[in-house]
């Protein structure tokens, strides 16, 4: 909404909003899961609108839509997207790499409190979702839990907007049964249940006992795909 520091310019939609608008319109008449990419505030505004015109003429129940990045999140964007059932999928890492890029040189510090602000979407009631937007940031879940926990920059070493961190197991569900979820595929995977997929990886310590700075850190000892371990030691046998 404000221009970046130090100009005047502002970032720039890719499309009309009367075009996002339409092609949301012809995906969701035709019962497609919609996913928009969006980033600023500004843009929040637009995606939202057309998600709120959209679902005004022609709701549908657990319709699944979300926003990739959903970055510059004001208060009104959550309430509005948790009214929608429109949920996010955060890049979590930009709040690690680069929050003191949009804190100092950017946004400036009040706009940069807004960045990903997983606390505030989860007391709305929406499921939340991690991503890399690799190679943008390493593919590396344990890195994006730790940096939803902690909100740590790495430039500096302060946190951004410590009232935005959540609990290990609320950022677990995030690169897991919530991500499954957003992709409906939560019958398959996300979480072990009988009938699902057993996916899993195991870890040689417990996240929810670490410190939260050290959760990145963490090693892995194996990984399984369908039951079948892919990777790390042999299982020892039984006593």
């Amino acid at each position: 909404r404000e221009p970046y520091l130090g100009g005047e310019t502002r970032g720039a939609l890719n499309y009309a909003p009367e075009e996002i608008e339409e092609a949301l319109r012809t995906a969701h008449d035709a019962g497609w899961q919609v996913g928009i990419h969006s980033n600023g505030d500004a843009a929040m505004d637009v995606v939202i609108d057309a998600f709120e015109s959209v679902l005004a003429k022609a709701p549908r129940r657990d319709h699944r839509h979300r926003i990739e990045h959903a970055s510059f999140l004001r208060p009104e964007h959550v309430e509005r997207m948790a009214r929608l059932g429109v949920s996010p999928s955060f890049l979590i890492n930009h709040v690690h790499y680069w929050g003191k890029a949009y804190q100092e040189r950017l946004l400036g510090a009040e706009c940069t409190d807004l960045l990903d602000p997983c606390a505030s979407a989860l007391r709305a009631g929406l499921r939340i979702s991690f991503h890399s937007d690799y190679a943008v940031t390493p593919i590396d879940p344990l890195k994006a839990i730790q940096t939803a926990v902690v909100r740590d920059m790495r430039e500096g070493g302060q946190v951004l907007n410590p009232a935005e961190r959540i609990s290990p197991l609320e950022a677990i569900r995030a690169v897991t049964l919530d991500a499954a979820w957003q992709c409906r595929l939560d019958h398959v995977c996300g979480s072990l249940e009988v009938g699902k997929a057993a996916d899993f990886v195991v870890l040689e310590e417990d996240p929810l006992e670490v410190e939260p700075n050290r959760i990145a850190s963490i090693q892995i000892h194996s990984t399984w795909l369908e039951g079948r371990q892919r990777t790390g030691p042999a299982p020892e046998p039984p006593a």
